[in-house]
């Protein structure tokens, strides 16, 4: 940062105190402080006041229960002597095989990297190292690995990203050290000869990352390491580009390769030669922007888990024999947006379990129809349909099956394509999917109502988008969905929004309560050029009704013809509004300075 020595402030070690009192609220649950904290108070003057010793052996001290096993803690030698990574060690040493495997598997990482969970339990998964028994799921059982690790403290949170894990640094240095030279990142030097001699001396090398540098030639000494099972390939700078004949001579040597990250690397073509792979359990050639298509060899590789091809923004099409890929259990096409359409042959593969976008296509004969659906129950968390204006049938839909798909949690139904079904209401009612949603996005749909039956049996859902909905005249009830929490509404035909809305109905009962909206914080009305009224809930219902009563946020962008709010929306007395954005509308711009919003202390307002 540039800072003068005078102002550097040196971050002391803790105290022994400090390092307890890290390691007990970690390791104690209620009720052990007494018969154990005479023992932790001798371990924790061990840690020589390092935070991270301190937090790793906590997490090491959670899984021990007894005074026995803390003192076998206590007295192990790995804290003796000046190495530093010695007390990392104990959590180490501490764990299972299969974690042990797992963990030094990070290796491969360069430091810093920011690890992705899903992926990582994938690459696990490609290497064998999940054992699970007969009943149970290996991805639970990579979960359950993972929050083994995280609560050892072997791997952190991320600060900065949902579901983003870091290595810290001397955590690193502790899985290259267990590791024993198995797994390997080194970069790629301009003296090749320094390099080779480098990876000649680890003869053991099963996992290998290369880190290349600009204007670098790909390695050849790489094909004498016939044993490796993974490869990642990682280029520094812009012009990252491996040629067609290097990725051809990859495929002809490495063929025990299990994993094979060729991510970011300029890729134009795929050589056929890729059927040599058979190992190959997990295959990442995203963000290759010029690739095309890939070969129907490709189709070979019977025993892939994992194909990523997400922003591979020239890719045409997949091979038409993806269907003999029989053990896939992932595919990410997603932003990959040339891909109209997807093969005969897919809905044969039972053990999928994502696939990022299903495209259904008019040609049915030759791509994908929405019937194939019907075996796919293993599908899981995210799922998205594009092209549901080509569908012909609404038996067709219905054959789908969307709600038996128990393990969909995020929905998005894109009714894009050539609308050749007339009657898109009946086909939304037919797309009744599983009733454990949470998210659920809805765009192009044509229908004139948007309120399908099953839409208020979504009990879990907490955020739903209606996109581009613009022959909609009326909004469901949606007031009435009890945890909803984030509601965004775009380009929406909609000309007035009634109490209906809010889930009042008309005929109310006086005698009964109602609370609309119950958990909504977020509201977003974007782009309704038609939209010009918003109707105030009746001062008498007001008395038992209440509206929104968790609202934080409230935008309106793009709506011309809208000239005033609600007033409950905005009354000191019950608001808890903390954000009001109102752009490109205005009409009420001009209105909203006539509220006695100053009286709102919290509010901010965006205009």
């Amino acid at each position: 940062m540039g800072c003068k020595p005078e102002s550097i402030h040196k971050v002391g070690l803790l105290t022994s105190e400090e390092c307890w009192s890290i390691i007990s609220q970690i390791a104690l649950v209620q009720g052990d402080r007494q018969k154990l904290e005479s023992i932790g108070r001798r371990i924790a003057n061990k840690c020589k006041g390092l935070p991270l010793t301190a937090t790793t052996v906590g997490g090491l001290l959670s899984f021990k229960k007894s005074e026995k096993e803390w003192l076998r803690v206590l007295e192990k030698k790995e804290w003796e002597g000046e190495d530093i990574l010695g007390p990392l060690k104990l959590s180490y040493y501490d764990l299972p095989l299969p974690l042990k495997q797992c963990f030094s598997y990070c290796a491969i990482f360069p430091k810093d990297s920011e690890i992705e969970k899903r992926r990582l339990i994938k690459m696990w998964m490609a290497q064998g190292f999940l054992k699970a028994k007969e009943d149970e799921d290996l991805e639970i059982v990579g979960e359950t690995y993972f929050e083994n690790l995280v609560a050892r403290s072997l791997l952190q949170i991320s600060l900065h990203k949902e579901n983003i894990y870091v290595l810290h640094d001397m955590v690193s240095d502790l899985a290259h050290t267990v590791a024993n030279d198995e797994c390997l990142m080194t970069k790629v030097l301009n003296d090749t000869e320094l390099s080779k001699n480098s990876l000649h001396a680890r003869a053991n090398a099963r996992h290998l990352t290369l880190v290349i540098e600009n204007d670098t030639v790909f390695p050849k000494y790489v094909y004498d390491q016939t044993k490796l099972r993974s490869l990642i390939i990682k280029f520094v700078g812009y012009r990252s580009i491996l040629t067609t004949d290097v990725v051809n001579d990859i495929f002809n040597y490495l063929t025990c390769l299990r994993t094979l990250d060729l991510s970011k690397c300029g890729i134009k073509e795929v050589p056929s030669s890729i059927e040599k792979l058979v190992h190959l359990r997990w295959l990442d050639l995203s963000e290759n922007n010029k690739l095309e298509k890939l070969p129907d060899t490709l189709c070979e590789c019977y025993n892939l888990q994992t194909l990523i091809l997400n922003w591979c923004q020239n890719l045409i099409e997949l091979p038409q024999g993806i269907g003999k890929l029989i053990n896939l259990m992932y595919l990410d096409i997603e932003d990959s947006c040339k891909i109209k359409y997807l093969p005969k042959g897919i809905g044969n593969l039972w053990r999928l379990r994502e696939l990022t976008v299903f495209i259904i296509n008019v040609n049915e004969g030759e791509s994908f129809s929405i019937v194939e659906m019907e075996k796919l129950n293993n599908l899981g968390e995210s799922l998205k349909l594009r092209g549901l204006g080509n569908v012909k049938r609404l038996e067709d839909a219905k054959k789908a099956q969307l709600k038996k798909k128990k393990n969909v949690t995020d929905l998005s139904l894109s009714f894009d394509g050539n609308h050749v079904q007339e009657d898109e209401e009946e086909l939304l009612e037919a797309l009744e999917p599983p009733l454990d949603l949470e998210i659920l996005s809805i765009q192009e749909y044509e229908g004139k109502r948007l309120f399908p039956s099953w839409m208020m049996k979504l009990n879990l859902l907490s955020l739903l988008k209606l996109q581009n909905c613009s022959h909609c005249e009326e909004l469901p009830p949606l007031g009435k969905l009890l945890c909803l929490k984030k509601l965004y509404l775009q380009n929406m035909g909609v000309k007035r929004v009634g109490v209906e809305f809010m889930g009042i109905e008309k005929e109310k009962d006086s005698s009964a309560s109602f609370v609309s909206f119950p958990k909504l914080k977020v509201l977003q009305f974007w782009i309704s050029w038609e939209w010009e009224e918003w109707d105030d809930v009746d001062e008498q219902l007001m008395e038992i009704i209440t509206v929104m009563p968790c609202l934080q946020e409230l935008t309106i962008f793009s709506c011309p013809k809208l000239k005033r709010l609600p007033s409950h929306l905005l009354s000191s007395t019950i608001t808890r509004l903390q954000l009001l954005s109102i752009k490109y509308s205005d009409a009420l711009q001009q209105e909203i300075q006539k509220y006695e919003l100053a009286e709102i202390p919290h509010l901010e307002i965006i205009s």
